[in-house]
């Protein structure tokens, strides 16, 4: 709804008329479209794992399956 909102916003701003200027800020827009969203996906991937290797079930503490100092091995997806 934002970006929605933005949009209509830049093309009061330049009209369309002053396409160049109107293409830049779409683009600016769209690159904080993306930074807004790979955010929230790396934040629920992050969730996802902790779930798995910390084994988190709704309403229970935390139980641990690694000694201090191991790690979980890094299956993450790799985003660009």
């Amino acid at each position: 709804m934002k970006s929605t909102k933005r949009i209509l916003q830049i093309t009061d701003k330049y009209g369309v008329d002053d396409k160049q200027s109107l293409y830049r800020e779409l683009r600016a827009l769209r690159r904080d479209v993306k930074a807004e969203l790979l955010y929230h996906v790396r934040a629920g991937i992050q969730i996802a794992e902790r779930a798995y290797y910390d084994e988190i079930k709704p309403g229970h503490s935390i139980k641990q399956k690694y000694k201090p100092g191991e790690h979980p091995p890094q299956t993450g997806i790799n985003l660009p």
